[in-house]
């Protein structure tokens, strides 16, 4: 099937705008938080060593660059054909799931060591993630059976036309959350442990993975709302894309701070430290 300008649904033409807008103020946030922070990232990371954490790091920061950059492809390319666009959501699905696998194992890695690299908290923490994240790729790999689109021959609007979102696409954000989730009370049930007795610094760490995990609690809370009244299944693709350059932006924000603290307080966390205040003793 094929629509052009005389049978464009106004729904497309409506649900084709807000997508265009919402990844063009995706790549826009990128773009501004990468400036904000260059200083620091020069600083803290592109003259340290090629450690795990380091390399982490990267993947989160331009993981996310290379989603928005697709992003803005789909919606503003013109005329694309129907394979085009199939080739394009499974290019996109499959980095979306990769780069919230990448954050998540990143702050698994950090709940981690918080928990003082504790055998038992580690063995439970990794099943869990490497439990939701064979999900979340498994449902992202049933949904590519059920894409629906159609080609684009009209001259006014541009990009890929989806007919609809697979459902069972929802399943890979579900699995994410239920991690993401269950990683938020690890983090503050430590937090609420070592709230007396600490450093500034250990403090610093545990309040900071609080604050960030209450954000991504929020906005998936939303994302769960939208799905269950039916908005989510129509603009799935912008929840997960939305959730995904949070998620970016918030880590990066927080792997460099606790960089900086930690210089501050001659702690180097790209090596080993005591206590668990460090991500990045990875070797």
């Amino acid at each position: 099937m094929t629509f052009n300008d005389t049978n464009l649904p106004i729904h497309a033409i409506q649900q084709m705008q807000v997508s265009s807008y919402v990844h063009v103020a995706n790549a826009a946030l990128l773009t501004l938080d990468w400036f904000l922070l260059l200083d620091k990232e020069v600083k803290y990371t592109w003259g340290g060593p090629w450690t795990i954490g380091n390399c982490l790091f990267f993947l989160i920061r331009y993981g996310a660059f290379v989603d928005a950059g697709l992003f803005l492809y789909q919606y503003l390319s013109p005329t694309p054909s129907f394979h085009t666009c199939f080739h394009l959501f499974e290019a996109i699905g499959a980095l979306l799931i990769f780069g919230m696998i990448v954050v998540e194992g990143t702050m698994t890695l950090r709940v981690w060591a918080m928990w003082g690299k504790d055998n038992k908290v580690g063995g439970f923490l990794f099943a869990s993630f490497g439990l939701c994240g064979v999900l979340a790729t498994f449902f992202f790999v049933m949904s590519l059976k059920n894409y629906n689109g159609i080609d684009n021959s009209s001259k006014v609007v541009t990009g890929c036309f989806q007919t609809g979102i697979p459902r069972l696409l929802a399943g890979s954000l579900g699995a994410m959350i239920f991690h993401q989730t269950l990683i938020f009370f690890m983090t503050l049930l430590k937090c609420i442990r070592n709230s007396v007795g600490t450093s500034s610094f250990i403090r610093i760490f545990y309040l900071q993975g609080v604050v960030y995990y209450v954000l991504l609690q929020v906005l998936s809370a939303v994302n769960i709302t939208a799905v269950i009244i039916g908005l989510g299944v129509e603009y799935l693709t912008l929840i997960l894309s939305i959730q995904r350059v949070i998620q970016s932006v918030l880590c990066v924000r927080m792997l460099l701070h606790i960089r900086e603290i930690s210089e501050m307080h001659t702690i180097d966390t790209w090596t080993p430290v005591p206590s668990a205040a460090s991500l990045f003793d990875l070797p």
